[in-house]
């Protein structure tokens, strides 16, 4: 829980988040983007909600998503919730991350997203949202297409 008594998830889940090309080159994270309506929030997917393995994740997560303007060369980076907490609270020049439980009711042109989450807080500048580069490339485990194959 955190200290506003929005629910965390269990910090042993992985959960993956859109990033455009610019944002993710060579499988490294290179910026980290919240948009000023984000309020400090940044989406993200749990894995294990979308199915038992990584094939039905991504099918789940492919389904579910709500970025109209995804990028066909941008990816889903996977991470470890935990990597993501442990490191922004040991690292000083950053404020510790948490993973809350954001689900998203169906919409007329979207379907319920039980998986949906969000990382916070996340700086809205983009000054102190640097300082969390390397954070989230400590806690990265992966990555795939941000389109399933056609």
């Amino acid at each position: 829980m955190t200290s506003d008594g929005r629910p965390s998830i269990d910090s042993r889940e992985e959960v993956a988040i859109y990033f455009k090309p610019s944002w993710f080159d060579k499988g490294r994270v290179v910026e980290i983007a919240s948009r000023p309506v984000d309020a400090g929030e940044l989406s993200c997917d749990r894995l294990g909600l979308h199915g038992p393995n990584l094939e039905a994740a991504k099918q789940g997560i492919w389904r579910a998503t709500r970025l109209p303007g995804r990028n066909k060369n941008g990816a889903f980076v996977i991470f470890d919730a935990d990597a993501l907490i442990e490191d922004s609270a040991a690292n000083p020049h950053t404020e510790p991350l948490s993973v809350i439980a954001d689900p998203l009711a169906a919409e007329v042109e979207f379907i319920a997203n039980p998986a949906h989450a969000l990382i916070i807080p996340i700086p809205p500048d983009p000054d102190p949202r640097d300082l969390y580069v390397s954070v989230f490339n400590f806690a990265l485990r992966g990555s795939f297409p941000a389109f399933p194959p056609s």
